[in-house]
């Protein structure tokens, strides 16, 4: 079985698209992802996904240090001697 790409605490979504979610729970007997949310009046939800199901949500300084890596304006310039 393959490792589990998410861990508890990440902020994943639904592929078709969804609300934030926070990994609680991961069971890797069963290769499932206990996610939670809140819903627009308050209320926590919870639901069972497959992991195939669902992608990681990046923060924006993930995006960035992503975007530095494959850019040339963002690398250091050389200095001038």
């Amino acid at each position: 079985m393959a490792e589990n790409k998410f861990e508890i605490g990440d902020v994943v979504h639904l592929n078709s698209g969804s609300p934030d979610m926070t990994v609680e729970s991961v069971f890797s007997a069963t290769s499932s992802i206990q996610t939670c949310w809140f819903n627009e009046v308050g209320e926590k939800r919870t639901a069972i996904f497959h992991p195939d199901c669902l992608h990681l949500v990046l923060t924006d300084e993930e995006i960035m240090a992503l975007l530095a890596e494959d850019c040339d304006c963002c690398q250091p310039k050389p200095a001038d001697n």
